[in-house]
């Protein structure tokens, strides 16, 4: 999941730091306070776009009942602590004047969920992450890595900044993710993970090259790759 801060503070679950694609409204979202977030309509452009493109009246239906406001982050890691995830991945966006509120109020809310030992904390913001790892040192982190044509970063590279960072992982665009680089930083005691894998293809090709793990906007599909494998390859 994305944070950005709120006007009162709270870490709030929302990937662009403007609201105007994805709610009923505009302006940053950092103007408004949660209780005002959790009123917008964030979901119904959503179910909207389900309808018509893949015509699956059941999920449209179902997204007629669900939540549809921007909740807060503390929210949804109450509804996560029902389950037992392995990793809970909260990547920290915001903007340059809410960066650090941002993530001191982000470890607050790790902390009241109890879930430390599950979330990774990541960004493509170096410098918090490695401000995260001095406020709070068992805090997991990764480092994510943009795809930058004519400028495509060097393993050693990568490597130097996780390690600079004192971050666990590094989360690379999957273009990035290649079977050489990846056995690379393995070879670092470096976990690595791959973004937004979102076709047959690239699942295959990840999975296949030993990635740590695959972020999608499909985990359906991704799950019936991966158990698509011989039980020896998962």
């Amino acid at each position: 999941m994305d944070v950005n801060l709120s006007a009162d503070g709270r870490p709030v679950v929302i990937h662009d730091h403007r609201l105007n694609r994805t709610t009923n409204s505009a302006g940053l979202v950092s103007l408004l306070s949660a209780g005002e977030l959790a009123a917008l309509n964030a979901g119904g452009g959503f179910k909207a776009r389900m309808s018509l493109k893949r015509k699956r009246t059941a999920n449209a239906a179902a997204f007629s009942s669900f939540h549809r406001g921007v909740p807060s982050l503390d929210e949804v890691l109450a509804l996560l602590a029902r389950f037992t995830l392995s990793r809970i991945y909260v990547e920290l966006k915001g903007t340059p004047l809410t960066r650090m509120p941002l993530l001191e109020a982000t470890l607050q809310a790790i902390e009241r969920s109890g879930l430390e030992k599950s979330i990774t904390l990541l960004s493509f913001d170096h410098e918090l992450m490695a401000e995260a790892a001095k406020i709070q040192p068992s805090i997991r982190t990764a480092l994510t890595f943009h795809l930058v044509k004519g400028a495509i970063p060097a393993t050693r590279a990568i490597a130097k900044a996780v390690d600079r960072a004192r971050a666990s992982e590094a989360a690379l665009h999957h273009a990035l993710a290649t079977r050489r680089r990846i056995a690379a930083l393995h070879k670092r005691g470096m976990a690595v993970s791959a973004w937004t894998a979102n076709g047959r293809l690239t699942m295959k090709r990840l999975i296949e090259s030993g990635v740590d793990c695959i972020m999608t906007n499909y985990p359906h599909r991704l799950r019936d790759l991966i158990e698509s494998q011989p039980a020896s390859d998962r």
